[in-house]
């Protein structure tokens, strides 16, 4: 006598959604069978069966939201069994789901449910916003705020929701009741919190080895190196996270050039913040987000100075640091028109444009909420007044490519550190990239070296810089063949005295 099968193991949704198949009425299980009976459907069981097996069977919980992945409930017969429900009856689907999903501990039960989306690199057209290109300009309808306007809410109030064709409206008009009415979701990586608002910031899970990178990237290397897949590997797609061999010389570089942690406090302002300010390392990151990698470099003991235009962006930053432990000031400008987010800074007029505001402060993260165009400005600024020391980090993490800001972290650099360039590139042309990121830092130095060679001279110093493209990081695949890289380029700026 065989043995009877097994029961096919359910999930927590799959269980959520048979037992909410059984609160319906029969009558709307029949009706619906009747609708598919010309699709292979014979009875009731049938229906079951085939919406249990296309449920969703991933999700992500970042407290305290459940995010379904893009497409769930989207095959049939869900369409055609959501046009026959009640709004009571798909509210007791979505709370039986985020029922079974809650912890069973004494943290809190998860309250939110969504359905995740591909962030659009383009927003979507309107009547006031038709898709126009300039020759040579750039797109007007870039979603450079990289806002997630395709987010499906299902259950929970996110609070005021952006539109798909005009995000950047609501961020202009944010207010205080907004920020307050958002949804703010966490996540904790590398024992470091993430802070948002999901309806208005996208969160970038693929980031976490780079953000761990970057925590370990002053220790001993304690693992060898993978080798560069090829185009035809088909094991490149499996291995996220190979990368070029880095020589003998950058690892030592990276053992031996520490960055000593910060002893400033929120307490130590004026003058001796600044006086502190001229002794310690500090990391820049020109697109902050809500602290992807910020995060990790005041980890690591350096002061941080970030840029970041998205105001949803920079309160997420904010919270961030709060929660882990950095005393973090935001300093608003007067380059983006958002008043009532300025309000709800408590920014005085004072603080908008003075450089002796920022660069007196004690807080060890500091952000702008200004375009980083005006990045390379500030910090001259202060450097010349003796209020910044030595820039250990720059990152310029933005993708498609950030090539348009990588002269500009050329010129924040003094003293010895490394830049890193995030950039989409084909597995087939990382390396020629390599070369071509070399030639373009070798074309700067060479160019600027022209320029200042008189001004030099006559102060009785030479400066000397060099850059090297010592490291690619390969940190996940963005698309098929295409991989979201980092190029470590070296910078060492050292001055002599002229003889």
């Amino acid at each position: 006598m065989s043995r009877p099968p097994k029961p096919k193991h359910q999930s927590p949704i799959q269980a959520a959604v048979s037992s909410w198949l059984d609160s319906l009425p029969p009558t709307l299980m029949n009706a619906l069978v009747d609708r598919l009976r010309n699709t292979h459907i014979k009875d009731d069981n049938d229906i079951r069966q085939l919406l249990l097996s296309c449920a969703p069977k991933r999700w992500v919980v970042y407290e305290p939201m459940v995010l379904l992945p893009s497409g769930s409930f989207s095959g049939q017969p869900w369409p055609v069994l959501f046009s026959s429900l009640t709004g009571a009856q798909r509210v007791s689907l979505w709370t039986g789901i985020l029922g079974r999903l809650s912890p069973s501990n004494s943290r809190p039960p998860l309250t939110h449910l969504a359905i995740n989306e591909g962030i659009p690199l383009h927003l979507a057209e309107s009547p006031d916003r038709p898709r126009r290109k300039a020759a040579g300009a750039a797109d007007e309808n870039e979603n450079l705020l990289r806002a997630p306007t395709n987010l499906h809410p299902l259950h929970g109030d996110f609070g005021p929701l952006p539109s798909p064709s005009s995000p950047e409206k609501l961020a202009a008009d944010l207010t205080t009741a907004d920020l307050s009415a958002a949804l703010w979701v966490s996540t904790t990586q590398n024992g470091l919190v993430q802070t948002w608002a999901p309806a208005h910031t996208m969160f970038s899970r693929g980031n976490i080895k780079e953000k761990a990178r970057l925590l370990s990237f002053h220790s001993p290397p304690s693992a060898s190196a993978s080798p560069l897949p090829s185009s035809s590997s088909s094991s490149s797609a499996s291995s996220p996270h190979r990368f070029l061999p880095p020589h003998l010389a950058y690892q030592r570089r990276r053992a031996t050039i520490k960055p000593e942690h910060t002893t400033t406090t929120p307490s130590r302002q004026g003058t001796a913040a600044a006086a502190a300010g001229a002794a310690e390392k500090w990391a820049i990151d020109l697109y902050a987000g809500i602290g992807y990698f910020a995060f990790s470099y005041a980890r690591l003991g350096m002061r941080v100075l970030c840029w970041e235009v998205s105001p949803w962006s920079v309160e997420g930053l904010r919270r961030g640091a709060e929660r882990n432990g950095f005393s973090v000031r935001v300093i608003t400008t007067t380059t983006i028109t958002t008043p009532s987010f300025s309000s709800y800074r408590s920014s005085s007029p004072a603080e908008t444009d003075s450089v002796e505001i920022w660069a007196t402060t004690a807080e060890q993260i500091v952000v702008f909420f200004e375009d980083n165009a005006l990045a390379a400005g500030r910090i001259a600024a202060a450097r010349r007044r003796g209020w910044v020391g030595d820039v250990v980090h720059v990152n310029c993490g933005f993708l498609p490519s950030s090539e348009g800001v990588w002269r500009d972290a050329l010129g924040m650099m003094a003293g010895r550190g490394w830049l890193h360039l995030h950039e989409n590139v084909g597995v087939g042309d990382i390396e020629a990239r390599k070369g071509e990121v070399q030639g373009l830092f070798d074309g700067w130095i060479e160019a600027e070296g022209e320029e200042q060679e008189e001004e030099e001279e006559d102060k009785g110093a030479k400066e000397g810089v060099e850059a090297e493209v010592e490291h690619v990081e390969l940190v996940k695949t963005y698309a098929p063949g295409v991989w979201h890289c980092v190029f470590d380029v070296f910078i060492n700026k050292r001055s002599s005295a002229v003889q």
